[in-house]
């Protein structure tokens, strides 16, 4: 795109405004297919890290075992996760 000029007399013709449209049309949607592939990896992250919290508090709750020690509760995780 060009940049446009401060002249107001100047109106844009008819084919100018075409082809301005569909370069933006276009552009949307490469836009629109990046943000698909962004929000499929965020649900993959998000899958990722919820498999990862399950494997840390079977971990804790293992050490635990091996410690004689009861499990964590939830309570108690969340606040062991928030430096208490």
């Amino acid at each position: 795109m060009s940049p446009r000029s401060d002249d107001a007399s100047e109106t844009p013709s008819a084919d100018a405004l075409r082809r301005l449209v569909v370069d933006l049309s276009q552009r949307l949607g490469v836009l629109e297919a990046q943000v698909a592939e962004l929000r499929d990896e965020l649900e993959k992250s998000e899958i990722a890290r919820t498999s990862l919290q399950a494997e840390n508090q079977d971990l804790r709750d293992e050490i635990a075992r091996l410690k004689n020690l009861p499990p964590a509760t939830a309570v108690q995780t969340l606040r062991h996760g928030q430096g208490h």
